[in-house]
C-alpha cells in the first residue's frame, strides 16, 4: 500500500527550502559587496566590487584581472591595469589555456616568496575568505588534472602537444594554448604552431604556412610550461619537414618513425580556428582599432620576434600604473620571461 506525505510535512519541506534559498539569498548579498582577502595582495570581489573605485582603493587595488569581459568592462581603465578574458562559466571553458596568462598577470603585479598550493589547500584559502566560492565541476576537474600534470611528465609513448588558436570568437586574436587530446603527427597543421613536450624536451612545431602571431605565441606558451610544470628550457625549433627524428618519433611511435615524411595535411577540426583569426585580423586592418591587440606580461621579451603577434585580451594591461602596490605589492617582472629564438 502507498504512503503519502502528510500536508504537514509538504509545508515542512516548502518552508525548509524557502529557509535556505533565503539563506542563500542573503549570503550572496553580503559577498556581493565585499573585496574578499584571500592572501597576502591578492583579493576577489563581485562586480559590484569591481565598479566601486572607493572599494577598489580601500582595499590598494591596482590590478584587476576580469574573467567575463563579454558581460562587464573595465571600469577604470585610466587609472587601473586591467588583464580581460572572455570566460564563461560552463564546465566545459578550458580554464587551462588562460591559466598562464593569468599567473603571469598576477607575479607582475606582486614579487613574493613561492610557496605552490595544491588545489585543495588553495580552494580552502578561496573559500575560508569568501563562503559563496563554488566553482563549477568541470573547473574543478580541469584543475585537479593540472595539478596532476605537473606532478608527473611526459613519456615517449604519451607526449603532451598544445595548438595554438584563438580563446574564443569573443576574442578572436588571442592566441593561447589548447591540449590536443589525441598527439600525433597528424594532429599538427601547417597554417599553425604547436607545442610538443617530450620527456627531456620541448619543441615549438612551425607549419609551413604558419604565420609569426601563432609562431610567437607558441614560444611564450612553451616559456610558460617551463615555468610553471618545469619543462625543459629554452624549446627548441622545428619546422615542417625538417622535424628532428626524437620528434618524429614521438608522434609517429618507434615503429613508423623512420618512415618517409608526408606532406602535413590541414586538420579540419582546426579551420573554424585558422578562419576566426584571419577574419579579425583583416577586419582590424580594414578598420583601425576595432580589434585590439594587447599584451599578456609575457608578451614584452618576445614583441621583436612577433612581427605584431598575438596578444592578452586587453591593451591596457602595461600602459598605466607602473609603480605602487598591486593588490598591496609590488609589481615586479614575471619570472617567467626569458628571451626566446625567433623562428627562422
Amino acid at each position: 500500500m502507498a504512503e503519502h506525505a502528510s500536508p504537514s510535512c509538504d509545508a515542512q519541506t516548502a518552508s525548509n527550502t524557502r529557509t535556505e534559498l533565503q539563506a542563500r539569498r542573503e549570503k550572496l548579498a553580503h559577498f556581493d559587496k565585499q573585496c574578499s582577502r584571500v592572501t597576502a595582495g591578492l583579493y576577489v570581489g563581485s562586480d559590484t566590487v569591481a565598479r566601486s573605485r572607493d572599494a577598489l582603493r580601500g582595499a590598494g587595488i591596482t590590478h584587476v584581472v576580469n574573467c567575463v569581459g563579454a558581460l562587464y568592462p573595465a571600469y577604470f581603465s585610466d587609472e587601473l591595469r586591467y588583464l580581460v578574458l572572455h570566460l564563461q562559466d560552463t564546465p566545459v571553458e578550458d580554464i587551462l589555456a588562460v591559466a598562464f596568462d593569468v599567473f603571469d598577470f598576477i607575479e607582475d603585479a606582486q614579487s613574493q616568496g613561492g610557496r605552490v598550493l595544491s588545489f585543495e589547500d588553495a580552494f580552502a584559502v578561496v573559500k575560508a575568505a569568501r563562503g559563496v566560492a563554488n566553482p563549477n565541476i568541470g573547473f574543478v576537474c580541469q584543475l585537479l588534472n593540472w595539478q596532476k600534470r605537473r606532478a608527473g611528465k611526459p613519456t615517449a609513448d604519451a607526449p603532451r602537444v598544445f595548438r595554438l588558436a584563438p580563446q574564443s570568437a569573443a576574442a578572436p586574436t588571442y592566441l593561447v594554448a589548447k591540449a590536443v587530446l589525441a598527439p600525433s603527427l597528424a594532429s599538427l597543421d601547417p597554417r599553425g604552431a604547436f607545442v610538443v613536450h617530450l620527456t627531456d624536451a620541448v619543441y615549438v612545431w612551425r607549419g609551413s604556412r604558419c604565420l609569426p602571431a601563432f609562431a610567437a605565441a607558441a614560444e611564450r606558451a612553451a616559456a610558460a610550461l617551463s615555468c610553471y610544470e618545469g619543462a625543459p628550457a629554452p624549446p627548441a625549433l622545428a619546422a615542417e619537414g625538417k622535424e628532428p627524428a626524437a620528434l618524429l618519433s614521438a608522434l609517429r611511435g618507434p615503429a613508423d618513425a623512420d618512415a618517409p615524411r608526408a606532406a602535413q595535411a590541414e586538420c579540419d577540426a582546426y579551420s573554424r580556428d585558422y578562419q576566426l583569426f584571419a577574419e579579425a585580423v583583416t577586419n582590424a586592418t580594414a578598420t583601425p582599432g576595432r580589434v585590439a591587440k594587447p599584451k599578456t606580461p609575457r608578451c614584452e621579451a618576445s614583441a621583436a620576434a612577433s612581427e605584431g603577434g598575438s596578444r592578452s585580451p586587453n591593451e591596457r594591461v602595461r600602459k598605466t600604473r607602473r609603480s605602487g602596490p598591486a593588490f598591496g605589492a609590488s609589481p615586479g617582472r614575471s619570472k617567467c620571461d626569458y628571451g626566446s629564438q625567433t623562428p627562422r
